[in-house]
């Protein structure tokens, strides 16, 4: 969504790159292999989820269900609202869960 790109771009985080399928998505996911530090991906579409998960991914990413459904089933965090506090909360769990080795 419009207003969750704006808050990520106001906590100074890296544009985010929004896929239309999960084809895309994978590309996105396998792109972002050779980079460096933790991976968060933000799911608008839950039944994506098990994808994501299914993926023989190097670097798995950490996994947010920003869903208006927030069903949360798969995930390491579920965005209850997209405000840039909550956003933040996010970030933080993924720099933990990243730094205590996935």
């Amino acid at each position: 969504s419009v207003a969750l790109a704006a808050n990520i771009s106001l906590l100074g985080l890296e544009e985010p790159v929004t896929a239309e399928d999960v084809e895309s998505m994978e590309e996105f996911l396998q792109a972002a292999q050779s980079r460096k530090g933790p991976l968060m991906i933000m799911v608008g579409k839950p039944d994506w989820i098990p994808h994501i998960s299914a993926l023989q991914l190097r670097r798995m990413p950490f996994i947010v269900d920003s869903s208006v459904e927030r069903a949360g089933v798969g995930c390491h965090f579920t965005l209850q609202s997209q405000t840039s506090e909550e956003i933040q909360e996010a970030v933080d769990g993924c720099h933990a869960w990243w730094l205590s080795g996935c």
